[in-house]
C-alpha cells in the first residue's frame, strides 16, 4: 500500500484496474475488511481503491481525535493525489457514515454511494454482505446501473 500524508495525519492505499474509480473505506474493526472484496472478478472492469484511514496505519497515530470531516477530508485529498474527479464511494460501518459526509459536504465529488452495515434490519431479508462475493457483485450491479443510466440520459 502507498502511504499519503494529509495534514497532520497518514492513511495508506490500493490502487488497481481501470475504469471507473470505486473508493472502498473500511469499517473502524478492521482495516483490511475491503480485501478480499477488492481482489475479487466481479470488480476486474472497475478502478478499485482501497483505503486505510488515518488511525489505521502502522507506526502512524494521529496527534488529534479524528472526526467524520477530518476523514472525509482525508479521501478528497486522496481523489486529488489520484486525479479522480468523481468516484463510486462505498463504505461499510463508519466507513459509510464517512462516505456520506464526503456526499453532504462535497457532492460533485461522489458519482454514486453504497452505504453498507452487516445487514439490513427491518426487513424480509437479510443481505449477507460479510460475503465478499455477495458485496462485489452488489458494488459491480450498482456501477453498471449507474453507467446505463448516465448513457440514457445522454440519449
Amino acid at each position: 500500500m502507498e502511504r499519503l500524508r494529509v495534514g497532520d495525519s497518514e492513511i495508506e492505499y490500493a490502487d488497481q484496474g481501470d475504469g471507473e474509480p470505486v473508493v472502498l473505506v473500511h469499517t473502524g474493526f478492521s482495516s483490511d475488511w475491503f480485501v478480499p472484496v477488492a481482489a475479487r472478478a466481479e470488480l476486474a472492469d472497475v478502478r478499485v481503491v482501497r483505503v486505510r484511514r488515518a488511525g489505521y496505519v502502522a507506526g502512524s497515530t494521529p496527534p488529534r481525535h479524528l472526526s467524520l470531516a477530518d476523514h472525509a477530508d482525508h479521501l478528497d485529498a486522496l481523489l486529488d493525489t489520484l486525479h479522480v474527479e468523481r468516484a463510486h464511494i462505498v463504505g461499510h460501518s463508519s466507513g459509510a457514515l464517512i462516505a456520506l459526509q464526503l456526499a453532504a459536504a462535497r457532492p460533485k465529488r461522489v458519482a454514486g454511494l453504497v452505504a453498507t452495515l452487516t445487514e439490513l434490519e427491518g426487513t424480509d431479508h437479510m443481505l449477507p454482505l460479510r460475503d465478499p462475493a455477495t458485496l462485489a457483485a452488489l458494488i459491480a450491479t450498482f456501477v453498471r446501473q449507474h453507467r446505463t443510466q448516465r448513457l440514457v440520459d445522454q440519449v
